[in-house]
């Protein structure tokens, strides 16, 4: 057995598994950002008011019953 043959088949596998780690951090961090972006429009939609939307619709929930 050609035993270069196995030595390239070993780097192109460690190439390719180093290069779909890569792939994967980079997913997992765009995933991150977004969660991060989501996180921030609750927070600026909560100080937008929207305590008083719900205070207001909890309210007028109490008052049918």
């Amino acid at each position: 057995m050609d035993w270069n043959i196995v030595l390239y088949i070993g780097l192109v596998l460690i190439t390719f598994g180093f290069g779909l780690f890569l792939y994967s951090e980079i997913k997992i961090r765009e995933a991150d950002r977004k969660l991060a972006q989501l996180e921030q429009s609750f927070k600026r939609s909560k100080d937008n008011g929207w305590n008083e939307w719900t205070t207001l619709w909890n309210n007028r929930q109490k008052q049918r019953y």
